[in-house]
C-alpha cells in the first residue's frame, strides 16, 4: 500500500531519535511556555483561570514566540542554510496552493460534520449565525481570538507544520506519520487536566478530583488524537498548513458531535432525519477523503510515493 503526498521530500535526513527528541521538545516549549509566565497575584495558591484575559493576553505572546523558535529549529535541522530553495514549502506554507488547501479544508470538514450542522440549523445556532451587533461583539471577545484564530494557527504550524517534515525526513512514512504524530498532540493537553485538578480539589476530595481530571484527560486525549490524524492526513495531502487550520477553526466552532444529546434535542419529529445527516455525512466524508486530497490537485508530484 502507498500514499501519495504533496509535501516536498526533505532536503536532509535525520535520525529517529533525533526527531522524536525535537518534537518532544516543541511540545514541551509549547505548552510549558504557558507557565513561565509570572501570576497575576503572587498570593494565589492555584494558576489562574485560562480563561482570564490577561492570562490569554501573555500566552499569545507566549505561542507566538514558541512558533518563531520551532520554526527557526526545524529550518536549522532541514534546511541547513541551503539559499537555492525556499524553506516555507517544506512546512506547509505555500501561498500558490493556500485558496485551494482553505476551500478543501473548509467542504472536507463541514461534510464529516453534517449531522451536527443538521442539528445546529434546527437550534439556529449555526457557526457564524447572528445578526450584525452578536457578529462584532463576538470578533472583539478575546476567547473567540484564542479559539478560533491563535489557537489554530499556533497549534497547526507546530503540531503538524514543523514535526510532520521532521519525522518524514527520519525515514517514518506518511501513514505512520498520521497516527504517530498526533500522540503529542494528545498528550500535551495533559496540562488542562493540571489546571482543572487545581479547580476541583477546593470542591472535591483529592482522590474524586483525580477521577475527574483522569476521565476529562481520556475523553480529551482520544478527541485530540482522532483530529489530529485528520489535521496531518490533510498536511500530507495538501501540502499546505491553511488546511489542517481550518479543519481545526471548524471543529473548534462546532464542538465535540453529540449524537445522543441531538436526538433528545427537543426535535422527536426530526430523529430519523438527525441520525440521517450524521450517517449522509460520514459516509459522504469517507468518500471525498482520498479523491477531494489528491496530490496532483494541489502541485503535488504524482510520483512522490513512500511505502507504507
Amino acid at each position: 500500500m502507498v500514499l501519495a503526498i504533496a509535501l516536498p521530500p526533505p532536503l536532509k535526513a535525520l535520525s529517529l531519535s533525533t526527531a522524536v527528541a525535537t518534537c518532544t521538545a516543541l511540545t514541551v516549549l509549547f505548552f510549558g511556555s504557558f507557565y513561565l509566565l509570572p501570576k497575576n497575584d503572587p498570593s494565589r495558591t492555584t494558576p489562574p483561570s485560562r480563561n482570564d484575559p490577561a492570562v490569554v493576553r501573555a500566552r499569545f505572546i507566549s505561542v507566538g514566540l514558541s512558533c518563531v523558535l520551532s520554526l527557526g529549529g526545524v529550518a536549522f535541522l532541514l534546511h541547513g542554510g541551503d539559499s537555492t530553495k525556499s524553506f516555507w514549502p517544506y512546512v506547509g506554507i505555500n501561498g500558490t496552493t493556500a485558496l485551494s488547501s482553505i476551500t478543501l479544508g473548509l467542504v472536507l470538514t463541514a461534510t464529516l460534520f453534517a449531522g451536527p450542522l443538521y442539528v445546529a440549523h434546527l437550534e439556529g445556532e449555526l457557526p457564524f449565525q447572528g445578526n450584525a451587533s452578536q457578529l462584532r461583539l463576538e470578533a472583539g471577545d478575546i476567547l473567540s481570538w484564542r479559539n478560533y484564530v491563535v489557537g489554530p494557527i499556533s497549534e497547526e504550524v507546530v503540531f503538524r507544520g514543523c514535526m510532520v517534515p521532521l519525522f518524514l525526513a527520519s525515514g517514518v512514512t506518511p501513514t505512520q506519520c498520521i497516527f504517530i504524530l498526533p500522540l503529542f498532540f494528545g498528550i500535551a493537553h495533559a496540562h488542562h487536566g493540571y489546571e482543572l485538578y487545581h479547580r476541583l480539589r477546593t470542591t472535591l476530595v483529592p482522590a474524586r478530583a483525580l477521577t475527574h481530571v483522569l476521565l476529562a484527560f481520556a475523553f480529551q486525549f482520544s478527541y485530540t488524537s482522532l483530529f489530529g490524524w485528520f489535521a496531518t492526513f490533510l498536511l500530507l495531502r495538501t501540502g499546505n498548513i491553511m488546511a489542517p487550520i481550518v479543519a481545526h477553526v471548524f471543529c473548534n466552532r462546532m464542538g465535540v458531535p453529540d449524537l445522543p444529546g441531538a436526538a433528545a434535542a427537543g426535535f422527536p419529529g426530526r430523529k430519523k432525519a438527525i441520525f440521517a445527516a450524521y450517517i449522509a455525512g460520514m459516509l459522504g466524508f469517507s468518500f471525498l477523503m482520498f479523491p477531494a486530497t489528491d496530490p496532483t490537485l494541489f502541485g503535488g508530484a504524482a510520483s512522490l510515493y513512500r511505502s507504507v
